[in-house]
């Protein structure tokens, strides 16, 4: 068939054709010819498809934008709104998607996306009633449960988010998704066995699959299972939620030979604790290289500097990509090193402090008196909604330790920055703190080093899980961690002792957002070890 470049309707068939065919170069070569008035909007819709297929979204949404002013249509506004979505640019694919509804209310795919759009802006009573809206609509529609589940999932709700991917295999016995966050929900419970059959089974429909292969790591990871659980965590990379690599036009860092000569990039990559935790790999790392730059959070860059390792410390905006042989992200080191329970890297302390700094803590506290315990209760709250109800499951209000007020011969420090200093609990706890045996000194620790200076002076710290866990543990001080059920994978699965962290007694829940018990054994435990040390 031969185009009339006049013709618009001949142009729109032929490029279908094409399209058809797959095409698409040359489909979107035809249709970009001047427009005539027939076949208009038809012409922009399927360029804008053109270029969806080609992955172009700016194009994309530009020709579905032409569309529109022509015909305002449900199909290019729910298109717009997935475009917006993609991007997570979420107040536009919101009003587009409500455009879409406006002039389709039944249309379940928008009713859907609107519930993923609440769910990921933390709005989840209105994820739930698209959700539910959807159902009434098509109540098979397996999408739409696993979008409930996913959303349950959010908000905490582990149980009745299983009965919704439940549900969706139901619908669609090879659903991936489906298994996948099932997997997830069910290790969130401590369903161990059940969690293993099902991220098996999303495998078997897509071995390859990067966010089953990721969440399955952490599983392999607390069962200890490290030769597979290390390989299995750098899918973390490629998974919808991904970690970004602002390094990644270096080659990767994949082996320790012929090292000598060659400059070396390693950057953090997620939290403070994290990098605390594997920054004990840059002493092993250093043995093949002199050449070693380490890219850190700004908070840590003068604690991890002042370290006596022969490195180069930079905050990671500072680094300047080019000059450098490889890189790697500092959690992939355990993997390069081939980490098994055994050779974990765990002699302590790895993280020196300045004599200067440690003297005058000292002097600050000489005259408190008993056990010098530090608290931390909060671990701050993450952006991600996602992440909403795990920060509420790990976090513990300062009023859990009011009983601890009562033990003898104990003074205690605050240890806690951020939000955990503006709760109700803490700035009301001069009402239920029975004793005046606690210190706060948080407006001089202007630093990680600071923090590390006091830290140094006291017997133990009470914690849960954060940066504050691993900092302790990384200078050898006695540290009791305060474990969700649902716990990091760090912390292992069983035990109470921590490979990592020699001085560690980790406290994990024995059910699911229930620390009742924790702090009996912690306040126990604490009793005991006040009088032993009277």
């Amino acid at each position: 068939m031969k185009a009339n470049p006049s013709d618009q309707k001949a142009r729109y068939f032929l490029a279908l054709d094409l399209y058809n065919q797959g095409q698409i170069t040359s489909a979107i070569e035809v249709l970009s010819l001047a427009p005539a008035k027939d076949f208009e909007y038809e012409s922009a819709y399927l360029l804008g498809e053109l270029h969806l297929a080609a992955n172009d979204l700016l194009q994309a949404a530009k020709s579905f934008d032409a569309a529109l002013e022509v015909n305002e249509t449900y199909e290019a506004n729910f298109q717009l709104g997935l475009i917006f979505s993609h991007i997570q640019k979420y107040e536009n694919a919101e009003i587009y998607f409500e455009k879409a509804l406006k002039l389709n209310p039944d249309l379940v795919p928008a009713l859907i996306n609107m519930g993923a759009i609440f769910r990921n802006i933390g709005k989840f009573t209105e994820s739930l009633q698209r959700l539910d809206k959807a159902l009434e609509l098509d109540n098979a529609d397996p999408a739409a449960w696993l979008n409930k589940g996913v959303t349950l999932d959010s908000m905490g709700n582990l149980q009745d988010a299983i009965g919704c991917y439940e549900k969706a295999l139901s619908l669609d016995g090879g659903y991936l998704e489906a298994y996948s966050n099932k997997g997830n929900a069910e290790l969130g419970l401590g369903r161990l066995k059940e969690a293993h059959d099902s991220f098996q089974k999303a495998l078997r429909i897509f071995p390859g699959d990067a966010d089953t292969l990721s969440n399955y790591s952490v599983l392999k990871l607390a069962e200890a299972n490290f030769s597979d659980g290390w390989r299995d965590y750098e899918s973390r990379f490629y998974c919808s939620s991904r970690i970004s690599n602002p390094f990644k036009k270096i080659p990767k860092l994949e082996s320790l030979a012929n090292l000598a000569d060659k400059k070396i990039l390693v950057w953090a990559e997620q939290g403070l604790g994290d990098t605390i935790q594997f920054y004990r790999y840059l002493e092993n790392l250093s043995k093949f290289s002199q050449h070693i730059t380490l890219a850190v959070q700004s908070e840590l860059k003068e604690l991890l500097a002042a370290q006596p390792l022969n490195i180069q410390v930079l905050n990671i905006g500072e680094v300047e990509a080019g000059g450098f042989d490889y890189q790697s992200a500092l959690m992939s080191l355990p993997y390069l090193f081939k980490t098994n329970i055994d050779t974990i890297p765990a002699e302590i302390p790895y993280i020196q402090v300045d004599d200067n700094k440690v003297s005058w803590w000292k002097q600050k506290i000489a005259n408190h008196s008993g056990l010098k315990v530090g608290l931390v209760w909060s671990g701050g709250y993450k952006k991600d909604p996602n992440l909403w109800a795990m920060n509420e499951r790990r976090n513990i209000p300062f009023s859990s330790y009011y009983p601890f007020s009562n033990i003898e011969n104990i003074s205690y420090f605050c240890l806690q920055k951020g939000e955990g200093l503006q709760t109700p609990e803490y700035l009301e706890k001069n009402r239920y703190w029975t004793k005046n045996n606690f210190f706060d000194y948080t407006d001089l620790l202007n630093s990680f080093s600071d923090t590390a200076a006091l830290i140094k002076n006291l017997d133990l710290v009470i914690t849960v899980d954060t940066s504050m866990a691993h900092l302790s543990g990384a200078l050898g001080k006695s540290v009791w961690i305060l474990n969700r059920f649902d716990s990091c994978w760090r912390w292992l699965k069983n035990t109470n002792l921590s490979p990592w962290y020699p001085t560690a007694k980790i406290y994990t829940q024995h059910e699911y957002q229930n620390w009742e018990k924790v702090i009996h054994e912690v306040q126990g435990d604490l009793t005991q070890l006040a009088k032993d040390g009277a």
